[in-house]
């Protein structure tokens, strides 16, 4: 009898034991702390956009595509484990206007989350270009948006110091500096665009005279031209008046005229450009080719032989077959204090393969002034207008 009571003791002790360690045990499990967004997120015509989190300052900031509707959106948000947020996920909201989310963590921990959502514009181009002279008349410019280059042809009397062109942008974007305030075309502008969303691009205005020649296509048999030897213009109905120049042995037979500047444009580029052409040529021979050439001068020079620095030449002559029209160009650099350019055309010759009586050809002739070997190289390629026969 004294064993069996023994045991229900021993029975009873060791049950009480095993319960007591239990609720120790469950006493040490805690709950859980944590109380982030992991991840914040619209998904838009199929693409996902996730927000950038930080947890330190607790902030969420989305970019969304421009003119996205921001007044009823459904984000997707991951939290910790065992948290609640709210408002809910998936729950629509107006992001128009900064939201607050609040993740509450399994042991009543809070921690709230300031969502911005934006949709802005990421362009930033100039969409349009007009400048009007001071009779309102709209000046000749072309854009070019390949380059973000403005060219503005401009005459000998206008003033450049204080031009107001008309520039239209992308939406929500700003220019720099600002066009209304007035320009001075006396030197290349740079424009900076910025987008509604930061991002900056910038276009380039430059200004470039009109055809500098005085009677540029030779009407009344060359007025205002030197025409030395036997040379002379046919004048056409159809097409643009041809100079035409024959050279034979021992002579020396030009066209020139000379370009008085009425503004300072040291440093600057001349262009000289045409379109030539003649009636013979022998391989390996520059005879008979027609080319231009010149040469500036101002108060760098000096009497006397001319300097081999003012002569504007080369990479100015005719290199295709006989008859057919091949537009010639180069862009020379100005002096500080040029105050003339000398324009001339010629045929040229080599030893040995003396001038015969050929016929070179030239027309539309062009002299002109820009800021940049660039600028002349753009209008070249996409402005002149070369014809052919």
């Amino acid at each position: 009898m004294k064993k069996f009571t023994f045991l229900i003791y021993l029975f009873t002790i060791t049950s009480l034991t095993l319960v007591s360690c239990a609720d120790d045990d469950a006493q040490d499990i805690e709950e859980s702390s944590a109380n982030l967004i992991v991840s914040f997120s619209f998904d838009i015509d199929s693409e996902t956009y996730t927000g950038t989190i930080d947890d330190t300052n607790n902030t969420i900031n989305l970019v969304l595509p421009f003119k996205t509707e921001l007044t009823s959106l459904s984000p997707t948000i991951d939290i910790s484990t065992k948290a609640e947020v709210a408002p809910l996920s998936g729950e629509a909201q107006n992001f128009t206007d900064a939201i607050i989310y609040t993740v509450t963590a399994e042991n009543g921990d809070t921690r709230t989350y300031t969502v911005n959502v934006i949709a802005p514009n990421t362009e930033n181009f100039i969409t349009a270009f007009e400048l009007k002279d001071e009779n309102d008349q709209v000046i000749k410019s072309f854009f070019d948006e390949e380059s973000s280059t403005i060219l503005v042809e401009y005459t000998d009397v206008l003033d450049l110091t204080n031009l107001v062109p008309a520039i239209s942008i992308s939406e929500n974007a700003t220019i720099t500096p600002n066009p209304t305030d007035g320009l001075d075309l006396s030197n290349d502008i740079i424009f900076t665009i910025t987008s509604e969303s930061g991002e900056i691009k910038e276009y380039r205005l430059a200004g470039y005279t009109d055809n500098l020649l005085k009677n540029p296509t030779g009407e009344n048999n060359g007025e205002f031209w030197v025409l030395d030897g036997d040379v002379g213009v046919t004048e056409s109905v159809n097409t643009s008046n041809i100079f035409f120049i024959i050279s034979q042995e021992d002579t020396y037979d030009a066209i020139e005229q000379t370009i008085e500047f009425t503004r300072d444009f040291g440093e600057k580029y001349v262009m000289f450009l045409g379109d030539l052409t003649t009636e013979k040529v022998v391989e390996g021979s520059i005879t008979r080719r027609p080319y231009f050439w010149g040469y500036q001068k101002g108060t760098f020079s000096t009497d006397g032989e001319l300097a081999i620095e003012e002569v504007l030449q080369s990479n100015m002559i005719h290199t295709e077959d006989a008859n057919v029209w091949e537009g010639v160009y180069d862009a020379k650099p100005l002096f500080e204090g040029v105050e003339s350019v000398l324009f001339k055309m010629a045929q040229a010759s080599m030893n040995g393969d003396p001038q015969d009586g050929t016929k070179s050809k030239y027309r539309d002739i062009e002299v002109r002034v820009f800021e940049s070997k660039e600028d002349a190289d753009l209008y070249v390629n996409k402005l002149y207008r070369q014809t052919a026969e």
